[in-house]
């Protein structure tokens, strides 16, 4: 009886505990904004979809175990089924390839995301306006089972959508994304990415995302004059000693069948400035026929030269001529079939506008009471000749990782006083906030050797080895020091990585062995560290990147300017089997073997250590 009881008991309490269950109430859908990224572009791997990921139109997806995803109301489009352009998303089967897909709409479509798990993840949505620049839509994130509008962002028209943009929130639970067409050809969204955080070493729940080794060393670049005279067989043995992966050079005539060259026996791509709307449209079309076109820059700063263009001289009262110039560059590659989906950089030193033509914008907004008229098209990237040495050329603490604060109004002519509120006439451009995620580049930095207020060889090496870490780590897609070889392009203050005579200075000796030290070419999703560094002092700074077969590769510097040695520890979140450190200006050989090691002293001065760190 007592057994018959009891299992009764049992009975009826099972069947109320599932009514209960079946009844109560889901737990409501939650959906934090994180940001808008406009800087990543297409290259999603190493920045977004850890968890898994769905490229529109290609066929290798990986959905996560937390996740189902539904997609409604939508057709399906491939502007570019195999493609290098930048806006286009990397094939998750090959990344060096990439796709131009889409879902779309005329009206709006529907993406489904049920979150199962019970735990807050990372979404982000790819909007990509490849074929023009006329569209807007609105994303819209609802609670899927009350309706209720839990976020709403708009994608407006311009070169941010038409270069792709990544919406990221952190979502609980089971919402709807609703994509709404506000004008333009139709609504569209190119990916949908789970896990991962946007900008270089972001944080996660298991630590901090790695960068992979070769999306750093594609972000480094250097000045060649070639287009001036210097030879092209030269520069050759240069970049191949220094790893250096990117040109800046000209668009003079005959340049191009040699730079070509230089591309084809080293593989090194070329950003192309000029002076010239149409040499440099054909110059940046030849080259992007031969693989060899990283970009298109506007003038290179026009308040330093006369310019004429447009039936106009730049003069005193006016900077027409150089708005003009640079609307009409961006135009022309845009139209280009070849080149519309390349960058186009920034003129420089546009602080210094003598009137108020907008070129502190790489659009020109509503409201901003401009000569140009609102909408007028610049630039993808800002641009900045951000010099390491500063205005007044004082050596101090911080100086590389100061020169590259985009909010900075210092001592270093930067991105905000470019961008920000020009340098000459204080033209208000971006906020703080908006400099912080706007897309930008350095296309000259450095120091001399030579003269007045120069450094020695040491002291120059050490810091462009700090110039370009500090430069990515604040999120510089490219850095370009100024130059190869001493005393070329006008320089006689030594700023060479090379002597006159094409032998390494101890800044080509340093970056190479950086590069070859970091040596790898493959794109791929990148893991976590959960690494820190306690009580570090103000001058220490660190990137965590990784190579293709797994291992770990954290850079830590210290921008000390007199000397003085800074103790630090590196905690590494648990044992690993081995730790090799690197100097770089030792060699390329290891100077420091350590086994099963959960932290890692060291001693810092003013450059980069390297950790290699594998086996957990």
């Amino acid at each position: 009886m007592r057994k018959a009881a009891l299992t009764s008991i049992l009975t009826v309490f099972l069947a109320i505990l599932i009514v209960a269950l079946l009844s109560a109430p889901a737990l409501a859908a939650t959906a934090g904004f994180v940001k808008t990224d406009t800087t990543t572009m297409g290259s999603w791997i190493g920045a977004y979809g850890a968890d898994g990921y769905f490229v529109s139109q290609d066929s290798n997806t990986k959905l996560p175990g937390y996740a189902k995803v539904i997609f409604s109301g939508q057709a399906n489009w491939t502007w570019a089924a195999s493609t290098t352009a930048l806006p286009a998303l990397q094939k998750p089967e090959n990344p060096g390839n990439r796709i131009a897909g889409t879902w779309f709409a005329w009206g709006s479509f529907t993406i489904d995301v049920n979150l199962t798990d019970g735990n807050a993840h990372q979404i982000a949505l790819y909007a990509l306006d490849w074929d023009s620049s006329q569209r807007a839509e609105t994303i819209r994130v609802r609670d899927a089972v009350t309706g209720t509008v839990l976020d709403s962002r708009t994608v407006s028209a311009g070169s941010s959508f038409h270069n792709g943009e990544y919406l990221v929130w952190n979502v609980q639970g089971h919402v709807h994304f609703q994509i709404i067409e506000n004008s333009g050809a139709n609504a569209v969204i190119s990916g949908v990415f789970f896990g991962g955080v946007p900008g270089v070493s972001g944080v996660q729940g298991n630590g901090i995302i790695a960068v992979p080794n070769t999306t750093f060393l594609s972000s480094l670049g250097v000045n060649t004059h070639i287009d001036q005279g210097y030879s092209e067989k030269a520069y050759e043995p240069t970049f191949q000693y220094t790893g250096i992966r990117n040109a800046r050079d000209g668009s003079g005539p005959g340049v191009a069948p040699l730079l070509v060259t230089l591309h084809q026996n080293t593989g090194v791509l070329v950003d192309v400035a000029g002076w010239a709307v149409a040499n440099e449209i054909t110059t940046a079309q030849t080259f992007a026929g031969a693989g060899a076109l990283l970009s298109v820059e506007g003038l290179n700063e026009p308040n330093n030269y006369s310019f004429y263009y447009n039936g106009q001289w730049i003069s005193p009262n006016s900077w027409v001529p150089v708005a003009q110039y640079q609307s009409s560059l961006y135009a022309q590659v845009k139209a280009s079939p070849t080149l519309k989906n390349y960058p186009v950089f920034a003129v420089t030193e546009g602080g210094a506008e003598v009137q108020n033509v907008g070129l502190q914008f790489l659009t020109i907004p509503a409201g901003a009471t401009t000569v140009m008229p609102t909408g007028t098209q610049y630039a993808d990237y800002a641009n900045a000749h951000n010099y390491v040495t500063g205005i007044w050329g004082v050596f101090q603490d911080n100086q590389a990782w100061n020169a590259a604060d985009p909010t900075l109004f210092g001592m270093w002519d930067g991105l905000a006083t470019e961008f920000g509120e020009t340098w000459y006439k204080n033209y208000p451009g971006y906020s703080s906030a908006q400099l912080q995620s706007l897309p930008r580049v350095t296309t000259e930095t450095g120091w001399g050797t030579l003269g007045a207020g120069s450094l020695t060889e040491l002291q120059q090496g050490k810091l462009l080895l700090n110039v370009y870490m500090a430069q990515f780590k604040r999120g510089w897609s490219y850095t370009f020091i100024y130059q190869m070889v001493d005393n070329q392009g006008g320089d006689s203050a030594g700023f060479g990585l090379f002597h006159t005579n094409n032998t390494p200075k101890l800044a080509a000796t340093y970056i190479h062995n950086l590069t070859t030290i970091l040596a790898d070419n493959s794109s791929f999703t990148p893991g976590a560290l959960n690494y820190s560094n306690p009580s570090e002092p103000a001058t220490v700074h660190d990137l965590l990147l990784q190579k293709s077969n797994g291992t770990f590769y954290l850079a830590v510097w210290d921008e000390r300017s007199t000397g003085i040695m800074d103790p630090v520890t590196v905690n590494l979140g648990g044992s690993h089997a081995s730790v090799t450190v690197y100097d770089l200006t030792v060699g390329t050989t290891v100077v420091r073997t350590l086994s099963n090691v959960s932290s890692v002293g060291l001693t810092l001065s003013d450059h980069p250590l390297i950790l290699a760190i594998s086996g957990s």
